[in-house]
């Protein structure tokens, strides 16, 4: 078996799905920029869809369906296979299916009745994917207690993702009231990129001397 062939195998998912990050961040808070005109306290972010570089927004939905897709058949590969992992990875599918959807039906704003048929989907998407998002987190960050590699981030990881499914369904957490709304999704969008990088932390240093995943073969025993 070639073991450095091996190694470089799990190391190109984290290191593909950290550049679609990079790229999602660059748009987003480019926009925030390139498009004034729309307040970031009030406004969600998928809102940007709706100004003059909006395409550039649009792409950025396409690409977050691609991290968590990408991140989800990543994980399946290294996780053990458990409940706890396969109800993951399944939420990180659905959270990336939901994204596609949001791409093809922007939202309009303000949220005013009577609101479209496109704006219905998109809400129904955001809300699929966010949960999924969070549900998903929930179940591989369990999951990694049980990893050699992922047990030294997997409270930090369970933390983040039960905050994160709090804020999404408690108004309690956040008091300042629907006016931050913008704001409010903002934080939400910072715990899920703090939950990735607790993830890919461990994974970029495959190539460091390490017990497997559990359930991975050996050199020995694959020879």
């Amino acid at each position: 078996m070639n073991t450095n062939a091996s190694m470089r195998r799990p190391l190109a998912v984290p290191l593909i799905a950290t550049g679609l990050v990079a790229y999602w961040l660059a748009v987003v808070v480019s926009l925030h920029f390139m498009e004034p005109e729309f307040d970031p306290i009030k406004v969600p972010i998928s809102v940007y869809v709706l100004g003059t570089y909006g395409v550039w927004m649009t792409t950025s939905f396409f690409v977050a369906a691609a991290i968590w897709l990408l991140l989800a058949f990543g994980l399946a590969r290294v996780l053990p296979s458990n409940a706890w992992t396969k109800a993951g990875i399944v939420f990180l599918c659905i959270a990336a299916g939901a994204e596609v959807v949001l791409g093809f039906s922007p939202t309009q704003w303000p949220l005013t009745p009577p609101l479209t048929q496109q704006t219905v989907i998109h809400l129904i998407g955001a809300l699929v994917a966010f949960n999924s998002i969070a549900v998903g987190a929930i179940s591989l960050s369990v999951s990694f207690r049980g990893t050699p590699r992922w047990r030294p981030v997997s409270t930090a990881t369970l933390i983040v993702s039960l905050l994160l499914l709090a804020m999404l369904n408690d108004r309690w957490l956040w008091p300042m009231g629907q006016s931050t709304d913008g704001l409010k999704e903002r934080v939400i969008v910072a715990l899920m990129l703090v939950w990735f990088f607790l993830v890919v932390g461990p994974w970029m240093r495959w190539r460091q001397p390490h017990d497997p995943p559990s359930g991975a073969k050996t050199s020995a025993g694959a020879a």
